[in-house]
């Protein structure tokens, strides 16, 4: 449960996406342990953990793979953004606006749906689907977010409208064909 929890219960009447109906109050510690879910993040991610491992609120140093840009590395963490590979608008327009308040919330910090990246790209893609957004000109790159994007879709049982869909299946048909389908990073 959240202890910033000041949304309303249910999405406003008129439909209209608002992310403070999604993450009222920002980042939260859903488990307890000082950290907020974008250090949670980061912490995941780092490819240089901390070698002291007391407890720690903040990630203060470290270096990330831009989730979107595997060519790109993060070394400061003032420099990353936390990103929902399905946007909350998304999330929304896909069948969440429905949700009751603790399902949003769990979408908005799930960890599944969390990468790092750089301020440009998260920017850049804003709430974009994959049919009008795809992080490279790399098919791996594209392909690592298009796997993670259809987990999430189907860990939640969104309905995204036929054409992101087709767009998608059509995209991941070049993904099932080569070699690009590495590991997915971020769990």
């Amino acid at each position: 449960s959240c202890n910033k929890c000041q949304a309303p219960k249910k999405a406003r009447a008129n439909g209209a996406y608002r992310r403070e109906d999604w993450l009222p109050g920002g980042w939260s510690d859903l488990d307890g342990d000082c950290m907020r879910t974008r250090d949670e993040v980061l912490k995941r991610d780092n490819l240089q953990p901390p070698e002291n491992e007391e407890k720690v609120c903040r990630v203060l140093s470290g270096q990330w793979q831009d989730f979107y840009d595997s060519t790109r590395t993060i070394t400061d963490p003032k420099q990353t953004d936390i990103d929902h590979v399905v946007s909350l608008k998304e999330a929304h327009d896909y069948g969440g606006a429905a949700w009751p308040l603790e399902r949003r919330l769990e979408f908005a910090q799930d960890m599944h749906n969390l990468v790092v990246t750089s301020a440009r790209l998260n920017r850049q893609k804003g709430s974009q689907s994959p049919a009008t957004w795809l992080p490279s000109i790399r098919l791996e790159d594209n392909c690592r977010y298009l796997r993670k994007w259809k987990e999430v879709v189907a860990k939640y049982s969104l309905a995204p409208p036929s054409t992101v869909q087709k767009h998608v299946e059509f995209t991941w048909k070049k993904c099932s064909s080569s070699e690009a389908l590495g590991p997915v990073r971020s769990k």
